[in-house]
């Protein structure tokens, strides 16, 4: 893929695909174990069946017990996950602010 994407952006004309690293699976293995990031536990899902926590951050089958941070990502990725446990903070907190306990 990243050939291609290479050939193609040489083609147009507006440049060329550096790698950071050698294209290998080697290389990415290195690469993408650096670092370690615990995610997925209490994973977020409006179905319960399919997730711990649903779309307010709510643990499912309860009334007052929310979770949030990484751990209710559905899935992991490759950046660092800082700003998008941030967001979800905020938003849990604007949600409880905003009269879940009533």
């Amino acid at each position: 893929m990243t050939q291609l994407f290479d050939q193609a952006v040489r083609q147009a004309g507006v440049g060329q695909l550096e790698l950071a690293f050698p294209d290998d699976p080697a290389a990415w293995r290195a690469v993408l174990e650096a670092g370690k990031h615990h995610m997925g536990t209490t994973r977020m899902h409006v179905a319960s069946r399919h997730g711990v926590v649903d779309e307010n951050s709510r643990v499912h089958g309860t009334s007052n017990l929310y979770v949030t941070g990484s751990s209710v990502f559905p899935s992991g990725g490759y950046a660092n996950p800082t700003l998008t446990i941030i967001a979800l903070a905020a938003r849990l907190g604007d949600h409880l602010k905003l009269g879940a306990f009533q």
